[in-house]
């Protein structure tokens, strides 16, 4: 992605975010709630937004938490078998 698309994008985020309450909404004005922040968040850590964990994009879960995931699903699997 080109660097000023990143910073735009994380602008937005970050400009609908709730300053004393916390978590980000879809307007400024309107109020923040779990769907937009959960995808706003995931979005900063998309674009490498510092402090943020990396994300899997496909699961919109922390990479560490997919790989762990993954790993016991393995696991599981070769004990069925």
């Amino acid at each position: 992605m080109h660097p000023a698309l990143t910073r735009v994008s994380s602008l937005c985020a970050l400009h609908t975010q709730d300053e004393e309450d916390g978590g980000i909404s879809d307007r400024p004005e309107d109020m923040a709630d779990v769907y937009h922040t959960f995808f706003g968040v995931g979005g900063l850590a998309l674009l490498g937004y510092p402090g943020l964990s990396a994300i899997d994009p496909a699961w919109a879960l922390p990479v560490e938490v997919v790989a762990r995931v993954q790993a016991r699903n393995a696991e599981r699997a070769a004990h069925s078998t």
